[in-house]
């Protein structure tokens, strides 16, 4: 596991205590609990990244979320281009 990948399961585990913050095969895993507005957490994922990235220097230029819960998930993909800029996908 990369340092980036580390820096981001601590930072998001210190900010959603709630969370079940995993990594596998170069992804954070991110298991919300079911009490969780999923659909919100989906539209405002980029928003609660923000709140961590700045700490976070990128060492990949690509890091996938994957954020579940016991019925669906859906991938967040946050991409580093060459200017040090941030893109990010669902």
């Amino acid at each position: 596991m990369n340092d980036e990948i580390k820096q981001w399961q601590s930072a998001l585990n210190d900010q959603f205590p709630e969370w079940d913050i995993h990594t596998d095969s170069g992804r954070v895993m991110i298991r919300v609990p079911d009490t969780a507005d999923f659909e919100a957490l989906k539209a405002n994922f980029s928003d609660l990244v923000v709140i961590v990235q700045p700490f976070l220097t990128p060492d990949e230029p690509r890091l996938a979320f994957i954020v579940s819960n016991s019925v669906e998930d859906f991938q967040y993909v946050l991409s580093h281009n060459e200017e040090g800029n941030h893109e990010a996908s669902l």
